[in-house]
């Protein structure tokens, strides 16, 4: 829990949300697992937890449909 992580540690974001110039959600693409597990991701989702924005991972095997993704989306800002 005392481990210090540099955000450039981390993998950068596909997609930043964003709403009267301020950043809304990050969204990553990611096979796998690798949410959960690589270093990089988890890196990724602490700053966007630092920055107090939802970080939402899709994975690219799956098929991710428009209302799929927008649906997901709306629930993480809350709308």
């Amino acid at each position: 829990p005392n481990q210090v992580y540099k955000a450039e540690w981390g993998r950068p974001y596909d997609f930043v949300l964003y709403a009267e110039d301020k950043p809304k959600a990050v969204i990553m693409l990611g096979t796998g697992h690798c949410h959960s597990k690589q270093v990089v991701y988890l890196i990724s989702r602490m700053f966007a937890k630092k920055i107090q924005v939802p970080y939402l991972g899709f994975y690219t095997q799956f098929p991710n449909k428009e209302d799929y993704v927008v649906r997901r989306i709306r629930e993480e800002l809350g709308e």
